[in-house]
């Protein structure tokens, strides 16, 4: 799989979570820009070493009070069940902090806009 990560102006960067995994100076970047989307959590490798990475990028940035949105279709107890109990508790977020987790549940957003354009 190729890595995937672009940055954009004013300090965003959008990178999959494999292309983290696989690439420390991307691991490195997205710690410090202004907005990280993270797509696709736990699509990256299943290995210890990989979720370290996972967990170190999100606490360094939940620690910086930098906002990252991230997409994924786990669950918050499949989160808490991969990454530990603090990455879950991290990406849930408190409301007044601005935390929020979105279920789409089975709808796939990639159908519903491909079904728009048409």
């Amino acid at each position: 799989m190729a890595n995937e990560s672009r940055k954009c102006a004013s300090g965003v960067m959008w990178s999959g979570a494999q292309s983290i995994v696989e690439d420390r100076s991307i691991a490195t970047n997205v710690k410090n820009v202004s907005l990280l989307i993270l797509d696709d959590l736990g699509k990256e490798f299943e290995l210890s070493s990989a979720q370290a990475i996972i967990r170190d990028v999100i606490a360094k940035r939940y620690d910086s009070e930098r906002p990252t949105i991230i997409t994924t279709e786990l669950t918050v107890t499949d989160i808490g069940v991969r990454y530990g109990r603090a990455l879950a508790e991290r990406v849930i977020g408190e409301a007044e902090d601005g935390g929020r987790f979105v279920t789409c549940g089975d709808l796939s957003l990639r159908l519903i806009n491909r079904n728009c354009a048409a």
